[in-house]
C-alpha cells in the first residue's frame, strides 16, 4: 500500500479483485446482468465492424472499376486519335488535284498508307459526292453499290464543319454483313462545296476484344456505347443487342456527366449493379464497368456470417455461464 491523502490509502491491485469478488457475490444478479452487458457491448462492436467491411468492400469495388473505365477510355481515345490522323491524311490527299492523275498505285499510297495502323481496320474508303466508292484500300471497286442513305454520309453531306464523325453501327455492304462503325471526314472542293468523304471502317470485333479482357464477376458487365444510347460492345456478349439504343434513367444520367459512379437496377435483367463510367475525351463514346452488387459483397457476407455466428456462439456460452454461476452464488 503507498500513501495518497492523510487518512486514506489505495488499496493493491490484489485487494482491489478482492473487494469486487466480494461485490459480486454478495449482488449475483448484478454480476449477471454485468456480463450480459459485456456479451452484448462485444457483439455491437463485432456488427459495427462488419457493417464497415462493407463499406470498406463497395469503395474498393468502386475504385476497381473507375479504373479500369479510365483504362477502356484511354484505349479508346489513342486509337480513335490515330485513325483520325489516318482519315485527315486521306482527306488532305483527295482534296489534291495532283492526286488523282497519279498512276493508281502511288494514288493509293498517297491515300491510304497511314490507314495500314488502324486496329481492326475493315476498310478504308473515298466516296463521291453521290455516295458511290471512288477507290479503296484493297483496290477494289464497287459500282453497285451506294451509301448515300448511310448516317455518316448524310451527317458529312450536311454539314461543311462536321470534323470527325462517329457512326452509328451497322452491316457493311461491302464486306458481306459484317457489324462495323465508320469514322469519317467531309472532303470539299476548292469551294468549300461537299465532294464526298474519307472513311475507315473498323471492325466490331475491336470493342468486344477490349471488353473481353475485362473481369466483372458473375453477373455483371461493361460495355461501350453511344452518347444517344446505341450500344456497341457489350460484355457478356448478345448479339441482339448490338445496335439498339438503351433508354433508362441510369444512362441519362450518363450522358449528362462527364465521369461517375452510382447503384441502380438494370431495366433490362433487374440486377442490382454499381456501376462506373467515363465519356471518351474528343467522341460520342461512353465506356462502363458495372460490377454486381451481389458479387462486390458475396466475400463480405461469406465473412460475416462465420464471424457472427462464433460471435453469436460464443456470446451465448458466456452469458450462459456467467447467470449459472449468479444462480450458483444466489443459491449459496
Amino acid at each position: 500500500m503507498f500513501p495518497c491523502h492523510p487518512g486514506k490509502m489505495i488499496l493493491s491491485p490484489r485487494r482491489w479483485w478482492s473487494a469486487i469478488s466480494k461485490a459480486a457475490g454478495s449482488r449475483p444478479v448484478v454480476a449477471g446482468l454485468a456480463c450480459t452487458g459485456v456479451a452484448t457491448a462485444m457483439a455491437a462492436l463485432t456488427l459495427a465492424t462488419l457493417y464497415t467491411g462493407r463499406a470498406d468492400a463497395l469503395n474498393h469495388a468502386q475504385e476497381t472499376a473507375a479504373n479500369l473505365v479510365s483504362l477502356i477510355s484511354s484505349d479508346l481515345s489513342r486509337n480513335v486519335e490515330i485513325d483520325d490522323l489516318s482519315l485527315k491524311a486521306m482527306v488532305d490527299g483527295a482534296q489534291q488535284p495532283i492526286t488523282w492523275k497519279l498512276p493508281p498505285g502511288i494514288r493509293d499510297a498517297v491515300l491510304f498508307d497511314r490507314a495500314t495502323t488502324a486496329v481492326y481496320l475493315g476498310g478504308a474508303f473515298i466516296l463521291d459526292a453521290s455516295g458511290r466508292v471512288a477507290v479503296s484500300q484493297n483496290k477494289m471497286a464497287y459500282p453497285a453499290v451506294g451509301l448515300n442513305d448511310r448516317d455518316y454520309f448524310i451527317a458529312q453531306q450536311r454539314s461543311p464543319n462536321g470534323g470527325l464523325y462517329f457512326s452509328h453501327p451497322y452491316r457493311s455492304r461491302l464486306r458481306g454483313g459484317k457489324w462495323s462503325v465508320a469514322l469519317t471526314r467531309r472532303i470539299n472542293n476548292p469551294d468549300g462545296s461537299f465532294n464526298g468523304i474519307a472513311v475507315l471502317a473498323i471492325r466490331m470485333e475491336y470493342f468486344q476484344s477490349l471488353l473481353s479482357r475485362v473481369s466483372t464477376g458473375r453477373a455483371g458487365s461493361v460495355f461501350v456505347a453511344l452518347d444517344d444510347g446505341t450500344l456497341l460492345a457489350r460484355k457478356p456478349y448478345v448479339e441482339e443487342a448490338i445496335g439498339i439504343r438503351v433508354r433508362s434513367a441510369s444512362f441519362d444520367y450518363m450522358r449528362t456527366h462527364p465521369s461517375g459512379s452510382f447503384v441502380a437496377k438494370a431495366t433490362v435483367d433487374g440486377v442490382e449493379r454499381m456501376y462506373s463510367f467515363s465519356r471518351v475525351p474528343g467522341t460520342a463514346l461512353i465506356a462502363a464497368v458495372a460490377p454486381a452488387v451481389d458479387d462486390i459483397l458475396s466475400p463480405w457476407r461469406q465473412r460475416s456470417l462465420l464471424v457472427g455466428m462464433l460471435t453469436l456462439a460464443f456470446g451465448t456460452i458466456f452469458v450462459a455461464v456467467s447467470w449459472m454461476l449468479a444462480f450458483a452464488l444466489t443459491g449459496r
